[in-house]
Parts: C-alpha cells; sequence; structure tokens
C-alpha cells in the first residue's frame, strides 16, 4: 500500500501545534512558497488551503483549513513495520499526537489512491501511537478526527 499523511487544521491552530510557515526574502520582501511549507521541529510539510484535489478533505467543517502533507510517511511507515517501540517515540507520532490536542482536525492515512475505509473519532483514551502501528501492520486506511 502506497501511504499518504494527510492533516487538515485550522489557520488559526498553526501555531499551537508548533507548526510555522516557511517563508523567503526576495528584495526585502518576505514571500510564501508555492505551495506553502511548513515545518514543525525537525517535520517538514506541504501545504494546501484551497486544491480542487483535496476539496473532499478541505471541506469538513474546520475554519479556514490548511492541510499539510508529509514527507515524513515512508520513514514511519518503516518504523510501524519493525518495532511499536520505536513507532511511539517516533517523532511524526509525537507531532500527531500534539495536533490531537487540538480542537478540531483530521488525519488521513490512508492510501493515495483510495478512499478511508475506518473512521476514528479521537478522544482522551485513544492510543494514537496504537492506532498508527496497527494501521500500516494492517495496511488499512483511516481517518482520526475531532
Amino acid at each position: 500500500m502506497d501511504y499518504a499523511l494527510d492533516i487538515v487544521v485550522s489557520e488559526k491552530d498553526l501555531s499551537q501545534a508548533g507548526i510555522r510557515e516557511i517563508k523567503f526574502y526576495w528584495d526585502g520582501t518576505e514571500h510564501s512558497h508555492t505551495p506553502k511549507r511548513f515545518i514543525a521541529e525537525s517535520l517538514s510539510f506541504i501545504g494546501l488551503d484551497g486544491d480542487d484535489i483535496y476539496k473532499d478533505r478541505l471541506s469538513n467543517g474546520i475554519d479556514n483549513p490548511v492541510m499539510l502533507i508529509s514527507k515524513d510517511i515512508c520513514d514511519l511507515w518503516n518504523t510501524a513495520h519493525f518495532s511499536y517501540e520505536k513507532t511511539s517515540t517516533h517523532a511524526l507520532v509525537k507531532f500527531i499526537c500534539r495536533v490531537c490536542q487540538l480542537e478540531k482536525f483530521r488525519i488521513y492515512i490512508c492510501d493515495v489512491d483510495e478512499k478511508p475505509e475506518c473512521f476514528i473519532r479521537y478522544t482522551e483514551s485513544c492510543n494514537i501511537p496504537e492506532i498508527i502501528y496497527n494501521t500500516f501492520r494492517s495496511e488499512k486506511s483511516i481517518v482520526i478526527y475531532k
């Protein structure tokens, strides 16, 4: 299965989740990359906020949604196939746990060509590392949301 990790959060919640936009200066003026680029600790993301391809993921009741597309999903997939302990301490899993503390979010872990099979409403009792580990081991597609 060819997994993608897409995280949808409100633009106003980016800083609360420790996400900042990477910008550049040109001729003394600050500019955003196209598409936008984001970083959270050592993790990098591409950001989309109005792409027609992802319209269904962006129209989900989250105000001013930004979809963060992870570049680090292959490393997490490999880690999950190696060990649960390493999965639970992976930087991307720790970041996802932080996103789960936001008021609203959607996390898509699914094959790039398929619709998600399982929808999990996040509660405090959810064990995110275990959900991610089991998702990769079973090759299912999921959405975690709140």
